[in-house]
C-alpha cells in the first residue's frame, strides 16, 4: 500500500511541475489572465497533493 501511495505521489508531483512549465510557456503566448491563474492553481494543488501523498507513505 505504502508502495502505491508513493509513486501515485511521485505522479501527482510531476504532472503538477509539467502544468506549471505549460502555464510558463503559455505566458509568453496570446492567453488571457484567467486561464494562466485557474492552469496555475490546478498545477499547485497537484503538487501539494502528490507531496502530502508521498509524505503518508513515508509516516511509520
Amino acid at each position: 500500500m505504502k508502495v502505491l501511495l508513493y509513486y501515485s505521489g511521485l505522479v501527482l508531483q510531476t504532472m503538477g511541475f509539467a502544468t506549471m512549465l505549460y502555464v510558463f510557456m503559455l505566458f509568453f503566448g496570446n492567453t488571457r489572465m484567467g486561464a494562466l491563474l485557474n492552469l496555475s492553481l490546478v498545477g499547485i494543488v497537484e503538487f501539494y497533493v502528490g507531496n502530502y501523498l508521498a509524505k503518508l507513505s513515508r509516516i511509520k
